[in-house]
């Protein structure tokens, strides 16, 4: 019987996730599953997967998913000789002026290069001792400072070996370069020819490059062609077969990119985190000057009203709220009465809406609600729900919210209506603008 590999419950995972995914969101999960197919060796599921993402059925990605955008995966398909298939697609910042297939790999090789061997302690002296007579964070700085030059490559092996050699007596600590300095190593020792030294380092220390590090690898050639041919493998252990399986179960969980565009006006459900007892509403594009709950009046009155955007105030000890947005139907007088904490204000409807919380990260906030354009008077509602397990043991909520779009002759506002403890505001304030 095949043992399971522990990376095969990730990809197992990954496929479920994509069974429910929403279309904006499948490049980012298709992207992990490349990364633990290359990791594996396993170059026609590696290839598969980067096929499935480009090869026409699914939308053309648009969302950045790491720093080095298609750095990584470009590496990969250049190891595998399988040419420029991302098409620098979604872009990023740094490869912008890289106009053809070559140049993304000479620029990502340049920028990780780069990263690998900037010295990150230069609050502390330089080192002026030879590498032989340092040791740990000294000895790695040294090394860095001979790896940043063609010429001194050969020595600045030599002082990582001695580097890597003491870090295998204590394989739990981070490191010096917190795991970064595994894929400049190696790297060097592939191309000098010392890739023996591998076969002792990698047992020990290669799952800080595994968790950390692999896009980084995959921008260097070297050792981007060593990954393809198997170099990682042996931590990954995921069999040929139980790889087959996976990525046929991920290609057939993909959404079909024909599935039908949500119409603006239909009800729409988004669960958001309710970080500082708040999360937002508001277009694309706002103002970052624009800050939510900095006048004292607005806190107590449980909203914070911008232009183009609000603020809600969720009640205290309150861990997630599932927002539905909905074009209003029926009086708003029997919700209110249910509800243990209401608010009503108005907005101008010009675009898509989204709903955010304060740091964002949330796996809603990037789709988009459609309500028709104009201007409403919103009703939010609080409904206590069932909480999190997790959350519920700590002492933290979970509420139902709806939010109404009234027309504006349909209900008063701005206005605190009712809050969960205390009594409402007579009064209340809105940014200038509003």
């Amino acid at each position: 019987m095949t043992k399971k590999s522990p990376y095969a419950s990730t990809l197992a995972a990954s496929a479920k996730r994509l069974a429910k995914a929403k279309p904006a969101k499948v490049y980012g999960i298709l992207h992990e599953a490349f990364l633990v197919f290359v990791a594996a060796g396993h170059v026609a599921e590696a290839t598969a997967i980067v096929r499935l993402i480009y090869g026409g059925k699914l939308p053309r990605p648009t969302e950045v998913v790491h720093a080095l955008g298609t750095g990584p995966m470009d590496g990969f398909c250049a190891a595998a000789g399988l040419g420029d298939l991302t098409k620098g697609e979604p872009a990023t910042e740094f490869l912008a002026s890289a106009k053809t297939f070559a140049e993304r790999l000479r620029v990502s090789e340049e920028v990780v290069r780069e990263r690998l061997t900037d010295d990150a302690y230069t609050q502390f002296r330089k080192p002026k001792a030879k590498w032989t007579a340092l040791e740990g964070r000294e000895l790695y700085r040294k090394a860095q400072l001979l790896a940043s030059s063609t010429s001194t490559e050969p020595e600045a092996l030599a002082a990582f070996t001695k580097y890597m050699d003491a870090w295998c007596n204590d394989p739990e600590d981070r490191g010096a370069g917190y795991g970064q300095e595994i894929a400049l190593v190696f790297d060097l020792a592939l191309r000098h020819g010392a890739r023996d030294r591998i076969a002792g380092w990698l047992p020990v220390l290669g799952s800080h490059l595994l968790d950390w590090e692999i896009h980084e690898a995959l921008c260097l050639p070297v050792l981007a062609k060593a990954i393809a041919e198997g170099l990682l493998a042996p931590l990954v252990a995921l069999p040929k077969d139980q790889a087959k399986t996976l990525c046929r179960a991920i290609a057939a969980a993909v959404p079909k990119a024909s599935a039908a565009p949500a119409k603006a006006g239909k009800p729409a459900r988004r669960t958001v985190s309710a970080e500082y007892s708040q999360f937002h509403v508001g277009h694309a594009e706002s103002d970052p000057d624009e800050v939510f709950f900095q006048h004292k009046r607005e806190s107590p009155q449980g909203f914070s009203l911008f232009a183009t955007k609000v603020g809600i105030a969720t009640p205290t000890d309150t861990a997630e709220c599932v927002v539905t947005l909905a074009v209003a139907r029926g009086e708003p007088k029997a919700k209110i009465e249910a509800a243990v904490q209401a608010v009503a204000f108005p907005f101008v409807v010009s675009g898509p809406l989204f709903v955010r919380s304060v740091t964002g990260g949330d796996d809603d906030e990037d789709d988009e609600v459609l309500i028709p354009n104009g201007r409403y008077n919103v009703l939010a509602c609080f409904f206590p729900k069932r909480a999190a397990k997790e959350d519920a043991e700590v002492g933290l909520r979970a509420f139902d919210v709806t939010l109404d779009f009234y027309p504006p002759s349909a209900l008063d506002a701005p206005k605190c209506i009712k809050l969960e403890h205390g009594k409402p505001p007579k009064k209340t304030f809105v940014q200038p603008g509003v």
